[in-house]
C-alpha cells in the first residue's frame, strides 16, 4: 500500500505528494518512527508531527516529532 507522510504543525503543512509503498502497516510504522526520530535531531522540526495518510487521504498514524534522548 501507498503511504504518504505530510509534516504539520499548527497552521503549517509541508504535503508529501509522492509517497511510498510498503508490503505492510507495520514496515510503514517502522519508517515513520524512525523518520520521527532523525527529524527530531533538527531543531526547526521540534514540536512538528509526522502525518501518514493511506491513499484514500485517510490518516493512520501521527508520530510526534519531540526532542531526542541523547544516549551516552
Amino acid at each position: 500500500m501507498r503511504y504518504y507522510f505530510h509534516l504539520e504543525h499548527a497552521t503549517s503543512v509541508h504535503l508529501d505528494h509522492m509517497g511510498q509503498e510498503f508490503p505492510d502497516a507495520k514496515s510503514m510504522k517502522d519508517h515513520a518512527t524512525a523518520a520521527a526520530r532523525e527529524l527530531s535531531k533538527l531543531e526547526k522540526w521540534k514540536g512538528w508531527s509526522l502525518l501518514v495518510v493511506g491513499t484514500n487521504n485517510t490518516e493512520v498514524l501521527r508520530v510526534p516529532i519531540a526532542a531526542t534522548v541523547e544516549s551516552e
